[in-house]
């Protein structure tokens, strides 16, 4: 279970910092078509088509056994954190995109950063996954 939160930590701190990198032109605006690309699945479907390290995520998320219902809460936890990450920051995006790149290399930590409610949503999901994978096997 505890590897199943942590790696979806990961999988929606790299969804944020990859919908971030293309979004970069002009900070305050970034951050924000940041977040509601987070929360359209047609402007995320456009991304990702045209990003190979977005389709890698999908793929993770794949990997896990995800629904599309499950992949969108992932996308809608990823947009609470980033909003969590830009108010934290104060709307600074080299300083949130800082915070992304080091939660890569310690998910963990991120986790534990995370606001208690941001914190049980992930922990819910890994709840449902870890469901799917004990009452199907193949997965």
């Amino acid at each position: 279970m505890k590897n199943t939160i942590k790696y979806l930590v990961v999988v929606s701190v790299l969804i944020a910092s990859t919908a971030f990198a293309e979004m970069d032109k002009y900070e305050s605006e970034a951050l924000q078509d940041t977040k509601n690309l987070l929360n359209d699945k047609a402007a995320r479907e456009a991304v990702i088509k045209e990003n190979p390290d977005a389709q890698k995520h999908v793929d993770q998320m794949n990997a896990l056994g995800m629904t599309a219902d499950q992949k969108n809460k992932a996308y809608g936890i990823s947009s609470e954190i980033f909003s969590q990450l830009i108010k934290e920051q104060n709307g600074d995006a080299s300083a949130v995109n800082k915070m992304l790149l080091n939660a890569q290399q310690d998910p963990e930590a991120f986790y534990d950063s995370l606001s208690p409610d941001s914190r049980a949503k992930i922990k819910a999901l890994g709840f449902q996954l870890e469901g799917q994978k004990s009452t199907n096997p193949a997965k």
